[in-house]
This record gives C-alpha cells, sequence and structure tokens, in this order.
C-alpha cells in the first residue's frame, strides 16, 4: 500500500531549562500538529531526547497529554537507540541516583511481544527515550493535534550529620570521624563545608586539629567522612568536647539544603590515659631510748595528671600499739597538685630502754580521687634496739696467801634476756702468766638463762707470800648469741697483798666501743691521800708480756679534765668515765689508767684493750648460721660505704616474708636474727626461705631451711 502524504506537517518541541524558583521543577514537553489519515496510513511523529541533560538528581516524574484526534507514547531506548520498554503514562513516578551515579527512573513498562506490563529500573542517562504521537486509529484525513508533556519535579536533598561523636584519645594520636549523610544519592557534585571549633573544654591545635576542606560528593555517594586529628597529651583528664559544623552546601543545581536540625555536632574526646597511681613504701627505724623517733612513710603518686587527687590514710595498730609504742595519730587526706609527686606521712615511735621483740603497725591508703591505688598498704617496723648488751668489768683481786682464791669476772647482760644467751671466754696472759699467778682456761662455755642478767666467770688465782708488783691478766669473750658483744675484754688486776694497800681501790676498768668512739669507764671503792687519775692510750694490740714495748700517750688527766680529779679521802664507792673519740674503724688500743696522791707517788692499775670494727673491704652478704635452724639463724653481712640496705626474706613462691633490715646503715660489719616468723609476729611453716641482701647496687641471696 502506498504511503500517503501529510498535507500539512508542523513539529514545534519546546524544551525548558530548570527555573530558580521554589517550587524546583520544570517540565519537557512534545507537540505535534497535523493533518493525518489514520495509523493504518501514516505513521507517528516521533523524537528522541537524551533526558540525563534535563532532570534534576533526583524527584517525581509524570506524564499528561492533550490530544485532537490522536495520543502518544513514551519509549525507553537502548544504547543502539532501539526501542526496548513501553512506559506506562498513567503513573507517578520517582526517580533516583543509584550508587554507580545514574538517574533512574522505576517505572511500569510494557515490554513488545510480552503480553502485559512489569516494574523494572530505567536508566534515565545513557539511554534516550522517545516520544511517538499518533492520529486516532480508523479516522481519514483528520486534524491531529498532540501536545505531550513530562514533568520533573526535584526534591529537596538534606545533608546532615550525627548528633554526637564520641572518640579515644589513642598513644600516638587519633581521629575523629564524624559522617556527613546526604538524604538522597546525586547525579552531580556535592560540595559541603565542615569545621571544627573548639567551643568546648577541648582546645584547638592542642586537643584537635580543626582545619578541614570542603567534602566533595561525586554521583552516587550519599555518605562521607569528615576526619579531624586528635591529639594525644599522656595526661589523665576529664574527658574534652569540640563542635562540628556544616558551614555550607552547595551543587550546580538547585536543592541542597543544610539541615538545620542536624548541621553541628559535638566530638567527646574519651580520655584513655591511665588514672595516676599512688603507693607507699615499707619503714623501718631502731625506737630509741627515749622520746620520739620519726618513722617517714613516702606516698607516691606516679602518672601524668592534669587534676587534683586525694587520697586517705589511717594509722593501724599492729604488735605496735597507740599511744605506747608510737604516738597517736588516727590518719588523714593527702591532697596531690597535678605538679605533686610525693607526700609524707610521719608517725613517731616511742623510744624504751626494753629488750623486746620488733613491732609492727601499719599506714593504709584508701578512698584514691582522681587516682587509684597501686600499693595500698606500708609496714612501719619499729626495731628493737636494745637487744641486750653483754659486758664484762675490769676487776682487782687480792692474791692471797693461800690457794683457793678466784678472780670473779661478771658478765652482764644491760637487760634480762628475751632469749637464751650463749658465749665463750678464755684467759689471756698480761704481766700475770698463766701456771704461776692463774690458771688458764681455754674457750670455755657459758650461757645467760631467759630472764637472767648476769653470770659469773670465775678464774683460779696462784697465791704467793712474795712481795711484788700489781699484775693483770685478761678474760676475752666471743661468739655471743642472742646479745650483742659490747666489751670483748675485761682485765683481772692481781693486788700484792705482801705489801702496804695502794691509796686508791680501783675496780672494773673497762673499754667499750659506742657509736663511733670508745667510752672508758672505772669505779673506786676507797680513794685514800687522793689526787687524781691519768688516763693513757696505745695503738696496737697486746700480746703476752708486751705491754712495755707499746707506745703510750696522755690523753687525759686530773690537770685537764675536773671530772678525773679525786675525791679526797673518802671510803665511799665512786664511778669515773671518759669518752675517746679520736679513734679510728679497724684500729686497736690499749689504754692503762694511774693515779697520785699527796706524796706525788704514781700507782697504776692495769689495762683495757679494744679493737675497733673494720669497715668491709666489699659489700657482702655471709651465709647465715645455723643453717637448717631453729628457732633462729643470724644473717651476716658487711658494708664497704655508707648506703641504704634491704634485706628481706621471700618464701619460694617469690612472697614476700618479713623485712629484716630498710634503711641506711654506716659503713661496717652488721649481724641480722630472723625467729622464724613473718610480718605480723606469727612462726612461719617449716621449709626453704630465700634472704634477699640488696645494698649500694649489689644483689645477694641466700638459702635458709627453717626445721621442726
Amino acid at each position: 500500500m502506498q504511503r500517503p502524504i501529510a498535507l500539512t506537517l508542523l513539529l514545534c518541541a519546546a524544551l525548558a531549562r530548570p527555573a530558580a524558583g521554589a517550587d524546583h521543577r520544570f517540565a519537557l514537553v512534545h507537540h505535534a500538529k497535523y493533518l493525518a489519515a489514520s495509523t493504518d496510513l501514516c505513521g507517528p511523529v516521533v523524537q528522541d531526547y537524551a533526558l540525563g541533560d534535563y532532570v534534576f538528581a533526583s524527584g517525581y516524574y509524570t506524564f499528561s497529554k492533550y490530544k485532537t484526534n490522536g495520543y502518544s507514547e513514551i519509549w525507553s531506548l537502548d544504547a543502539n537507540g532501539q526501542e526496548q520498554y513501553r512506559i506506562d503514562t498513567y503513573s507517578i513516578y520517582y526517580f533516583h541516583v543509584d550508587s554507580n551515579g545514574k538517574a533512574v527512573l522505576t517505572a511500569s513498562v510494557v515490554k513488545p511481544g510480552s503480553g502485559g506490563a512489569s516494574t523494572i529500573e530505567v536508566d534515565l542517562i545513557d539511554p534516550m527515550i522517545r516520544i511517538k504521537a499518533f492520529p486516532e486509529p480508523h479516522l481519514l484525513l483528520v486534524e491531529v493535534d498532540v501536545e505531550t508533556e513530562i514533568r520533573f519535579y526535584n526534591t529537596t536533598c538534606w545533608v546532615s550529620i550525627p548528633d554526637i561523636v564520641t572518640v579515644n584519645e589513642t598513644p600516638g594520636g587519633s581521629y575523629a570521624e564524624v559522617s556527613v549523610r546526604l538524604s538522597q544519592r546525586r547525579s552531580e557534585v556535592v560540595a559541603v563545608l565542615v569545621q571544627g571549633r573548639g567551643s568546648g573544654s577541648a582546645a584547638e591545635y592542642a586537643d584537635f586539629g580543626p582545619a578541614l576542606g570542603p567534602l566533595e560528593f561525586i554521583p552516587g555517594e550519599i555518605e562521607k567522612t569528615a576526619r579531624f586529628s586528635v591529639y594525644d597529651d599522656n595526661l589523665d583528664e576529664s574527658d574534652e568536647y569540640f563542635d562540628v559544623l556544616i558551614l555550607n552546601a552547595a551543587a550546580p543545581h538547585e536543592g541542597v539544603v543544610v539541615n538545620s536540625e542536624r548541621d553541628s555536632t559535638a566530638v567527646r574526646i574519651l580520655d584513655d590515659d591511665a588514672l595516676p597511681l599512688f603507693s607507699i613504701d615499707d619503714v623501718a627505724a631502731g625506737e630509741g631510748d627515749s622520746g620520739a623517733t620519726p618513722l617517714t612513710f613516702t606516698v607516691t603518686k606516679t602518672g601524668g595528671t592534669e587534676r587534683t587527687a586525694t587520697v586517705n590514710y589511717a594509722v593501724l595498730p599492729g604488735t605496735a600499739l597507740s599511744g605506747e609504742d608510737y604516738q597517736a595519730h588516727v590518719g588523714g587526706t593527702l591532697t596531690f597538685a597535678s605538679y605533686d609527686s610525693e607526700k609524707t606521712v610521719v608517725v613517731n615511735a616511742l623510744g624504751d630502754g626494753l629488750a623486746e621483740s620488733d613491732e609492727w603497725f601499719t599506714v593504709r591508703l584508701s578512698n584514691p580521687v582522681n587516682a587509684a591505688l597501686a600499693v595500698e598498704q606500708a609496714t612501719g617496723t619499729i626495731v628493737n634496739d636494745d637487744v641486750p648488751m653483754l659486758t664484762v668489768a675490769d676487776i682487782s683481786v687480792e692474791e692471797g696467801d693461800a690457794l683457793g682464791r678466784f678472780a670473779v669476772f661478771q658478765a652482764r647482760l644491760s637487760s634480762p634476756a628475751i632469749e637464751k644467751v650463749t658465749f665463750y671466754y678464755e684467759t689471756v696472759a698480761g704481766t700475770a702468766l698463766p701456771g704461776s699467778d692463774y690458771v688458764h682456761l681455754d674457750r670455755l662455755a657459758a650461757e645467760i638463762a631467759v630472764d637472767e642478767s648476769v653470770v659469773d666467770l670465775p678464774v683460779p688465782l696462784w697465791a704467793d707470800e712474795v712481795h711484788e708488783s700489781g699484775e693483770c691478766f685478761y678474760l676475752d669473750l666471743s661468739g655471743a648469741q642472742n646479745a650483742t658483744l659490747a666489751t670483748t675484754r675485761a682485765t683481772a688486776a692481781i693486788i700484792d697483798d705482801d705489801d702496804a694497800s695502794l691509796p686508791v681501790m680501783v675496780q672494773h676498768f673497762s673499754a667499750v666501743y659506742r657509736q663511733g668512739t670508745v667510752q672508758l669507764a672505772w669505779e673506786t671503792a676507797s680513794e685514800m691521800d687522793h689526787v687524781g687519775f691519768v688516763l693513757e692510750r696505745a695503738v696496737g694490740c697486746v700480746e703476752t708480756r708486751v705491754i712495755a714495748s707499746l707506745r703510750w700517750e696522755v690523753i687525759a688527766s686530773y690537770e685537764t679534765h675536773s671530772d678525773l680529779q679525786s675525791q679526797g679521802n673518802s671510803s665511799e664507792r665512786h664511778e669515773y668515765t671518759f669518752v675517746d673519740k679520736a679513734v679510728e674503724a679497724g684500729e686497736g688500743y690499749v689504754y692503762r689508767l694511774s693515779d697520785l696522791n699527796v706524796a706525788g707517788e704514781a700507782h697504776r692499775y692495769g689495762e683495757a684493750q679494744i679493737t675497733l670494727p673494720d669497715a668491709p673491704g666489699e659489700t657482702a652478704l655471709a651465709a647465715p648460721f645455723p643453717n637448717p635452724f631453729n628457732p633462729q639463724t643470724r644473717i651476716r653481712y658487711g658494708l664497704a660505704a655508707s648506703g641504704r640496705v634491704e634485706v628481706v626474706v621471700y618464701d619460694l613462691l617469690g612472697r614476700k616474708v618479713k623485712t629484716l633490715m630498710d634503711g641506711a646503715q654506716s659503713a661496717g660489719s652488721y649481724n641480722l636474727y630472723w625467729h622464724g616468723e613473718d610480718a605480723s609476729g606469727h612462726k612461719v611453716a617449716t621449709g626453704a626461705y630465700v634472704i634477699v641482701f640488696k645494698a649500694g647496687g649489689v644483689i645477694r641471696t641466700q638459702k635458709v631451711v627453717l626445721t621442726k
């Protein structure tokens, strides 16, 4: 069939770009007006459009037409311009942007030959759409007037951020990630300007970095992350805040609006720095004989902080009692400013002269504020420095004219023994000789029972009737257990009773080492025509019959020291003392006492010898003795130099059992005793334990075994 020619063909297609205005909409209009025969004789008027050039990023689509003797269709085209689907024009559809940045239309379509409609997503950007205007069927040579209009209504795209964001400081720094979100995807670039401000407690450039360029959403993106640097300061502090604001949002087309209700958020910086830690150290100190001795506990705060921290402390009795062994002290509160690292608690121990076991109390920390407890309790040990002192006094004895006389020395404790005291004694020749003047005793054992304080040490004498000068011999003590040996030698002056009595009866001439000095003491039973005493000193040790070879010097006399002057004529007992401070550690000294009467005659009474402790050549810990032990073992150590010393007993699991020493000591040799007790004074189980000794950078250990 020959196709008729249209008499008049007028095709007018008008396209409107998006107009500015509040409604954000525009229309694509296809208008066809012509004279035509029926569709059987004349084909439609067709026009193709690339809608991606005209539509908004998202919105609604409607179709309408005005017709006179005609109708229209809308078809989607594939990439080759071929018709794919006919779009149902009797509904309203929403088109949007997919994740690939393409605008798509979810529409009801009819595929040729399918026999029915189906709902699919139609790509509105890459393929074309085609509008076809038809005359009504079965009409001949009528005027056809068809106007097809597609309207696009833009929906507003809101830009918003979440209400609050939380981030940890994190060592080395971190980022606060703030999500910025569009209410729907766009087929065009959207720029959003975001900025951080230090309007809260966080400071710009100190706690966070506020600078950030604009965020760019490429087509299809719906969410991006704004990252702000968060700096770590290694200081414990309260959580800090800063604000993040959306300043502006823009896109090539209208319809991008900042959500005024979600245009800012608070970023909370969680402080992840550990709380500072409080700890307190154990303290030990000798109680002294009287008055108060301070035990200073150091409470240490470790870790940086910007906040003031406090901690309570309480002083709690143990074996040491408040008001009896230490001054009453209930406790208090310590306040640490941010820059404080140490505070002290002082508890005064009360001195006494009793030999007793070491006593202890505790200082306990509690209720820390802006801090935590690392070591919450310390033990204050009041070290009994009244361990009995064992001394032996010089004596004078008349030799007599027959056998059966004794030179009786008395070994005496400064206080009754709390444990049995044992020691050895032996005689050493002086001007008196063994076998002719006295009977030699070779390392005999002696003991002082519990609650006793003195024991007699008799030495048999050989008597004669020969007039002779006074003679002397020595009694040496050694190996004392459970007492401190204050004097190691005493002198027995054998007074010749075959001649006139001396004007002065001198007894108990002794030399004792005490706190770096030598204390000399003697007493008289009577004095007659007496002027005063003279003290001489020689450096060295006395061997058999070599006293005369020593080089003597006068160190004090009645002429230089008034307390060495005579009591005149007296039958009463008098005591004399002198302290020699000009002595050196490790040296041996011999002292000689003499007097002068009114006739100018001098009388000599014998010698007292003492050797001062050496400063060890090295800092070392000796093997405990006895080992195994029960009930006690001695721990000996030496210090080559003064410094802090710590001696602690541990069990084999590494748990502290008892601190035997913790404090400063001078160079010298020392003895400690462990009685198999823990810090509370309770007996520990039998088995093996480890003694740990620390001093001057030296660490030594010894294993001891407590037996049944």
